[in-house]
């Protein structure tokens, strides 16, 4: 039987994955259309041009839905193992950052191909 204390990986994951999930299917239903300080993933390179803010908005959506899976499988692989709740605790905030992270190179390396390819195009 797992203690609460063994859970904490697990939670950890789950109590960061679902918000990603959530807010990466809510951007894919309704993207913001315009450019905006409140909504959508703002960044100064997507806020830049309507284009790359569009972009933007796909794309993070889909990687952040993608991290969310990621972080909710992997606490599910966690529940076999006896771990100590800090250790839980470290290893899940460290999931979640390198997620973070990942959604955001990404999506701005996603933006910068976007606009070199329309550079050649116009050239």
């Amino acid at each position: 039987m797992l203690l609460l204390t063994q859970l904490s990986f697990f939670i950890t994951l789950w109590a960061a994955g679902i918000p990603f999930l959530v807010a990466g299917l809510v951007l894919l239903r309704r993207p913001p259309k315009e450019i905006n300080y409140w909504y959508g993933y703002r960044t100064a390179r997507s806020m830049k041009t309507q284009k790359n803010w569009e972009i933007a908005q796909r794309y993070s959506a889909r990687q952040m839905v993608f991290s969310g899976i990621v972080m909710m499988v992997l606490g599910m692989l966690n529940l076999g193992v006896a771990i100590s709740e800090t250790t839980g605790v470290i290893l899940g905030l460290c999931v979640l950052i390198a997620c973070s992270y990942w959604v955001f190179r990404k999506t701005e390396r996603a933006i910068v191909n976007h606009t070199k390819s329309d550079m050649n195009i116009k050239q």
